[in-house]
């Protein structure tokens, strides 16, 4: 990692446990520190804790902005967070269960819950009543912006989006014995139908969620932090955790973000686990740092790289179809031309204009991202074999 990354994770630290950070031992460029932090959503998460810095900390104008900054979060999470309610509080009076997960619940832990952002809502529902939530959603003004076999999505404009999913663990492989009821031992929102998951299933979700965004496009530090939370402020039974976690076979993974937690934001050992490699633990922290919240561009690489076994030649093939995809692939994108196959041509001059005169850019850094995913992809496939991670969560 640079310095600017092992500073900002010192910042966010600080943070995270409402402490006084040390100065910087080297000059700090603070606007790449920025760029890091806004790519982690955590930028608004450590104005506070920038601003102790004094001396050592960015210039007054910086700080001026970074403030402006960090009240319209806060004012913008307050306007969304109504919105939220203003669903949920609809779905409750028709009787419709709503599970809720991930930031919408967890932003309770935050020292300052404004400033924990969130690009959407997610929630499980049982399918059986998907009729009666669109009906919801309808009432308040939001549409389908997808729909498919094992989810749904609301949107309006002006206003984040819903993701809804029927199952919680649909992306883990499947285990006989691990079997856990997400809908019991469930936590009151808002009366009996806006539920959410006890501290100890939320704990286990935020793990394996953790695992699956790391295999695939990557996952930012915030989401450690999440799970650094949920441990020091909730008194979790551990012998149920460490129970699931083997039944799933993901022990190994939860053991280093334990020990990571523990080295980088002062998690206390709530029980002894057998050591992890500290190289692994290094790449994995630097890995989530080198990522935006939920992975990289270039991590869309990442299969390119696993697929084409050291071929130069076959990663190349591969980013031209990226490119230029497949017919049917391209019926997808175009519906004019699923629906009209006479015009198949003119979607590949669609394609063809898009690439050279919209895309232009993009396509020099594609190509320029070929070369650093093989870097990442050595250092992610890495991670995901020292844990067994493809063993236990499913390709995308």
């Amino acid at each position: 990692m640079i310095y600017e990354q092992e500073y900002l994770l010192h910042l966010l630290s600080s943070s995270v446990n409402n402490i006084r950070p040390d100065n910087p031992e080297k000059d700090i460029n603070w606007q790449t520190l920025r760029k890091i932090a806004e790519e982690q959503k955590i930028l608004p998460l450590i104005y506070d804790t920038v601003a102790k810095l004094e001396k050592t900390g960015p210039d007054a104008e910086t700080m001026k902005k970074w403030q402006d900054e960090t009240l319209f979060c806060a004012y913008f999470f307050t306007m969304q967070n109504e919105q939220f309610y203003s669903v949920f509080r609809a779905a409750e009076e028709k009787g419709v269960d709503m599970l809720l997960l991930k930031g919408v619940v967890l932003k309770d832990l935050y020292p300052v819950p404004e400033l924990r952002t969130m690009s959407d809502c997610d929630i499980i529902i049982k399918k059986e009543q998907l009729e009666e939530v669109k009906e919801v959603f309808a009432s308040e003004g939001y549409t389908i912006a997808k729909e498919l076999e094992n989810a749904v999505e609301f949107e309006k404009k002006g206003s984040l989006k819903f993701e809804l999913s029927y199952s919680l663990f649909s992306f883990v492989k499947s285990k006989k014995e691990f079997n856990i009821n997400i809908w019991e031992n469930i936590a009151p929102v808002i009366g009996n139908h806006i539920v959410k998951l006890s501290d100890e299933n939320s704990f286990i979700y935020s793990i394996v969620h953790l695992a699956k965004h790391i295999m695939h496009k990557g996952a930012g530090i915030r989401n450690l932090v999440d799970i650094v939370l949920l441990a020091k402020q909730k008194d979790l039974d551990w012998s149920y955790i460490i129970k699931q976690m083997k039944l799933l076979n993901i022990e190994k993974f939860f053991y280093g973000i334990m020990k990571v937690s523990e080295e980088n934001f002062g998690l206390p050992r709530y029980f002894e686990h057998p050591d992890v490699d500290d190289d692994i633990l290094n790449k994995l922290i630097g890995f989530m740092m080198s990522n935006g919240i939920y992975g990289a561009t270039d991590n869309i690489f990442i299969y390119d790289v696993r697929n084409s076994e050291g071929s130069k030649l076959r990663r190349r093939l591969n980013y031209i179809e990226r490119i230029f995809p497949p017919r049917e692939k391209l019926t997808e994108r175009y519906s004019y031309a699923k629906k009209y196959p006479v015009l198949i041509s003119v979607a590949w001059i669609h394609r063809l204009f898009k690439v050279i005169f919209v895309d232009k850019f993009s396509v020099k850094k594609g190509l320029n991202s070929i070369k650093t995913a093989s870097l990442t992809a050595t250092k992610q496939i890495e991670i995901l074999d020292y844990f067994n991670i493809n063993y236990y969560i499913d390709e995308e």
